[in-house]
């Protein structure tokens, strides 16, 4: 007898979704896809609203310092998997 939610099917990956349109439970499946949306989208407009507060605490002159240095390694952490993605596709092919 299968399990239709076993522990390596995420409920965040959407997989149930379409789990229930195939048993033509529309109300379900359509409170499913709006709970989806609101629990990515709350993040991000946390995320959005604090912008501004953490702005401020950074361009505070104890924190300037700092924050120039931690933009930099930033930066750097980002460019570094971006470099290699762009160059690995080509090194194999001489």
């Amino acid at each position: 007898m299968p399990i239709p939610f076993t522990l390596n099917r995420s409920l965040d990956s959407g997989n149930h979704l379409p789990f229930d349109a195939q048993r033509e439970l529309l109300l379900i499946g359509l409170l499913y896809i709006v709970l989806f949306g609101i629990g990515h989208c709350i993040p991000i407009a946390i995320a959005g609203s604090s912008t501004a507060k953490v702005r401020n605490l950074l361009e505070n002159s104890s924190f300037h310092q700092g924050s120039q240095w931690f933009r930099k390694c930033a930066g750097v952490t980002i460019a570094i998997p971006g470099i290699y993605f762009v160059i690995h596709p080509f090194v194999g092919m001489a």
